[in-house]
């Protein structure tokens, strides 16, 4: 048995509808999550109709969170005992802010690259992230790719950054504790200010020790934490579009055998 439990769609900044994924794995792993950022409606969608495509799907998000001066990303992931009315008032929150955000970066490619992105089209999605607003700008300036808007215009330390209004790493985690739910480091990889070993120590009780950006070595070094933390170990391709090189293709990366028995043990 396979699965992958970090999965992006339309109701962030995925390319792909909840039923095009579904459609898409179908027959080639037998577990599935989707994680939107800060948005539970597509996971629940999913949950609700995997069985039509010889699937079972766990209930995930992924929540924008600060820790240290930079973005930590924190999975959390649900089973039928859980209640995650709490979490999604202050998901609701988050969302709002990420639309104040939007027109501060607007005004920033405006003013530093006479660039005007199309807001009206951007606030048709649930949740406008840095990936929808890039996405946006290729579709209207085509010269430009993904990775360019990224490492020039709104990525980190670029002139139309704004960081998105986030609750701190300990705040997500408790959060997700009390919805009866399990908080997975996402992508540890990525982190630039913090120790990944200073997140567990948060209270995580997995780690995304699977992830197709990772470097030589490190998920055995990711692997090594979760044994010493007796932590579950979580993976996925991060899936938001086709070709994206910034993240993971769809099946790129799963868990399975021993992996994937301790995952819906955790969390189911």
């Amino acid at each position: 048995m396979k699965g992958e439990f970090h999965i992006h769609t339309t109701a962030s900044d995925g390319v792909l509808e909840v039923e095009e994924v579904l459609e898409y794995v179908s027959g080639k792993e037998e577990y599935i999550a989707i994680t939107d950022h800060d948005i539970l409606d597509n996971s629940y969608k999913a949950k609700a109709i995997a069985s039509r495509y010889n699937l079972k799907a766990v209930v995930g998000v992924e929540v924008s969170t600060y820790n240290n001066h930079e973005n930590v990303h924190i999975l959390g992931y649900f089973n039928d005992n859980s209640d995650t009315r709490e979490i999604e008032e202050v998901l609701k929150v988050i969302r709002v802010n990420r639309v104040k955000r939007l027109y501060l970066i607007r005004d920033k490619l405006i003013e530093y690259f006479n660039i005007e992105i199309d807001v009206d089209r951007l606030l048709k999605l649930s949740t406008i992230t840095r990936g929808s607003i890039g996405r946006e700008i290729v579709r209207k300036y085509p010269e430009y790719s993904i990775e360019d808007v990224f490492d020039t215009m709104i990525g980190v330390d670029s002139p139309a950054y704004v960081p998105s209004t986030k609750i701190s790493s300990k705040e997500a985690i408790d959060l997700i504790h009390r919805c009866n739910g399990k908080a997975v480091l996402a992508h540890p990889t990525l982190l630039k200010k913090n120790d990944p070993e200073e997140i567990i120590k948060l209270g995580v009780d997995g780690i995304e020790a699977r992830y197709p950006l990772n470097k030589e070595g490190q998920e055995e070094e990711y692997r090594a934490l979760a044994d010493k933390y007796h932590l579950f170990v979580s993976g996925g391709s991060d899936f938001h579009a086709h070709n994206d090189h910034r993240h993971g293709e769809l099946l790129s990366t799963t868990i399975e055998d021993e992996d994937l028995e301790r995952f819906l043990k955790e969390v189911l």
